[in-house]
């Protein structure tokens, strides 16, 4: 249920769900909270998506260019993938994507 809208001035409105561990629901995510987001295109093709969230009163901002960044499925498809090194459940995680289905 998430959802990333792409603006044509350049800004990033982001709308995040995720499962809650104890119930199972689907609720939209509380922390960290989104608090702005930008996106550009590189002169050499590739997008950057700059996000900044606060957490318990502290900020960090991500300004990561995707290992992936595929729009395809007639331009109805996007996918946002990083490669990661992280560790979850006791699993090693080597990437991660996120793939979102346009609804306008």
């Amino acid at each position: 249920m998430s959802r990333y809208t792409f603006n044509e001035d350049g800004t990033l409105n982001i709308v995040e769900f995720a499962n809650d561990e104890i119930n199972g629901d689907c609720e939209e995510k509380t922390k960290p909270v989104l608090t702005s987001g930008s996106w550009e295109k590189n002169s050499n093709g590739k997008y950057r998506l700059i996000t900044t969230y606060t957490d318990n009163q502290q900020s960090y901002t991500d300004n990561d260019i995707p290992d992936v960044f595929e729009i395809t499925n007639n331009n109805n498809t996007l996918k946002i993938g990083y490669d990661d090194n992280e560790i979850i459940n006791g699993k090693q995680l080597k990437n991660y994507y996120t793939e979102f289905i346009r609804i306008q």
